[in-house]
């Protein structure tokens, strides 16, 4: 391979390295709203927010001030599970 064939790989492969650590830190920084990637969508906010409208269930959002964390769980409650 030639000098100058080198040179162009070289900084074709650098190019693209760079692209792509470059569209990484808008993803990290932005959440992909700069790069048209996926919105922000938050688990839960409260435990009404995970309200499934199961009276068997009691409803809570666990980590709700943390949007990136939040998750709905469902706990059956006592008076509702059958005894086997």
């Amino acid at each position: 391979m030639s000098r100058k064939t080198k040179i162009i790989t070289v900084t074709i492969i650098s190019l693209v390295v760079f692209l792509m650590l470059f569209t990484a830190y808008l993803v990290a920084k932005f959440g992909g709203f700069i790069t048209g990637g996926t919105s922000i969508s938050c688990g839960c906010t409260s435990d009404e927010s995970c309200d499934d409208n199961d009276p068997c269930t009691e409803d809570i959002c666990l980590y709700p001030e943390n949007c990136y964390a939040s998750r709905c769980i469902h706990i059956e409650k006592e008076e509702c599970k059958i005894e086997k």
